[in-house]
């Protein structure tokens, strides 16, 4: 069962998702800040360009992570075709630890590909428990209800260890 969500939200719409999968799952919601996305107008550009650039700027505060064998969920936008740059920090502090990573992502357009999952599956270092993509022109409707749930059935899902 899922321990904590941490979550990246410039506009609102990751922190919606991430509120709706607490809900479903009992998870607590940790917001992460990076102060110097917080000026108006330059910090939706410096983040753009961090995500672009697959930066990973300075959290304000540490992550307080659960125990390892708890699942942790990862929520946070798409711009400009490229994870926003507060999942890769989040990310980079997972990868040396050992918890089932999700992974949900809000994006403009349902045509957005793979490649931000497979960028950011490739600096974890290990593939994403379940992934969800939720974008802007679906959200709140049944379809998304119904992928959401989904998301959480994979997570519930027992992880099954192959003996070497």
């Amino acid at each position: 069962m899922p321990s904590k969500i941490f979550v990246y939200s410039k506009s609102g719409q990751s922190k919606d998702l991430a509120e709706r999968l607490s809900m479903r799952t009992g998870a607590d919601v940790e917001d992460v800040k990076v102060n110097k996305y917080d000026w108006p107008l330059i910090g939706y550009v410096l983040a753009v360009r961090d995500g672009i650039k697959a930066a990973a700027p300075k959290i304000a505060l540490p992550l307080q992570l659960p125990p390892s064998d708890e699942t942790v969920i990862i929520v946070g936008p798409v711009w400009a075709g490229g994870a926003c740059g507060p999942l890769n920090a989040i990310v980079d502090q997972l990868k040396s630890q050992n918890h089932p990573v999700a992974l949900a992502l809000t994006c403009g357009s349902p045509k957005q590909n793979a490649d931000p999952i497979s960028k950011l599956e490739n600096r974890l270092g290990r593939s994403f428990k379940a992934v969800l993509k939720v974008p802007n022109p679906d959200e709140g409707s049944k379809k998304t209800d119904q992928n959401i749930d989904d998301f959480v059935a994979q997570i519930l899902e027992p992880s099954v260890s192959i003996p070497a």
